[in-house]
């Protein structure tokens, strides 16, 4: 049935792995987006533009399924407001986590502040 939804099927763990895995893979998704809004405002600061430079880089190898999705909605500002409310829960979750446990998030702690403010 597993392999319905998914492949490869991977155990992550006890109780509660496949929660965190998934955290951290939205975490990662956030941050994506969020350098893709400082790549297109670098885009527009060097002559180029935006939309272009970024559809461009999803066909070489700064290429993600985060940049994928900033291209399809046309913008980063779009990207946003398609997937903030979503991808807000989960990186206050993430943050939340983290200090529960007294664990730093470095610099992916940066983006995550940017996130939920």
């Amino acid at each position: 049935m597993l392999a319905a939804y998914g492949d490869p099927i991977l155990h992550l763990g006890p109780l509660g792995a496949g929660q965190r895995t998934k955290l951290l893979n939205n975490l990662l998704f956030a941050v994506n987006t969020r350098l893709a809004d400082d790549v297109a405002v670098l885009a527009e600061r060097l002559g180029l533009d935006p939309a272009t430079t970024i559809a461009a880089i999803t066909r070489s190898s700064g290429s993600s399924y985060a940049l994928s999705a900033v291209a399809e909605f046309g913008s980063p500002a779009a990207a946003f407001d398609r997937v903030r409310e979503f991808l807000g829960k989960d990186v206050g979750v993430v943050r939340g986590l983290a200090a529960e446990l007294g664990v730093d998030l470095g610099r992916l702690g940066e983006i995550a502040d940017w996130w939920l403010s």
